[in-house]
């Protein structure tokens, strides 16, 4: 079973506890797994906190990623990312090289020189924000960290992104606090019915369902 937690794009995002500070040298990598439904400036990753803001955007045509003082774009049509279940890299060398890497779109080329990047919000940066749904977002080397929808509490209240590694929790702002920003991701289908019951009559042993599907 999959789960993920859901972005409106109009007005909400998740909060870290505390800010991640990315050293500028020393390898580390950021996989994300999530889904942009629409519109342009999709903002991902994102903090303002350290004078340079920093962030992980993707423009409609372009996934941007942006350091202090410059950044890596890795081009990437909207027709084959909107609306697709992605994953994409950010990976930072020993030596502090950047670019971001994509089974499906290919990588970026390399930045060469040092910058340091942060972190400390999902899915917004001021007046913009992300449409669509984070399923887990993974960072080792430098720092260790493992926010998943999976294994977050699905009840109601207000939504908390668990990090299950690093403890550096993602609080939802302006989410539905009812269990709706939850995406039970689940294709199965479960059918419970009663052997004797008008739909399953007593002796008989399969459903079988409109699409000619049989269940025994």
């Amino acid at each position: 079973m999959s789960w993920a937690l859901q972005f409106d794009g109009v007005n909400d995002y998740a909060d870290l506890a505390s800010q991640i500070d990315f050293a500028t040298t020393g390898a580390y990598e950021i996989t994300l797994s999530f889904k942009i439904e629409s519109q342009t400036n999709n903002y991902i990753l994102y903090s303002s906190s350290s004078g340079s803001a920093t962030s992980l955007n993707y423009n409609g045509t372009q996934f941007v990623w942006k350091f202090s003082g410059s950044d890596t774009k890795l081009t990437a049509a909207s027709s084959s990312v909107y609306g697709a279940d992605l994953t994409i890299k950010l990976v930072q060398t020993a030596a502090g090289h950047k670019r971001i890497e994509s089974a499906d779109f290919g990588n970026s080329s390399y930045y060469t020189s040092a910058r340091a990047f942060h972190l400390n919000r999902f899915c917004a940066q001021n007046g913009f924000r992300m449409k669509g749904y984070i399923e887990s977002i993974v960072v080792s080397g430098q720092h260790s960290h493992n926010w998943s929808a999976a294994s977050s509490s699905h009840a109601a209240g207000t939504p908390v992104l668990d990090d299950i590694i690093g403890g550096n929790d993602a609080t939802g702002v302006n989410m539905p606090t009812d269990g709706s920003a939850w995406l039970n991701q689940s294709s199965g289908i479960s059918v419970k019915v009663l052997r004797g019951s008008s739909i399953i009559a007593s002796g008989q042993t399969t459903l079988t369902l409109s699409n000619g599907t049989d269940y025994t």
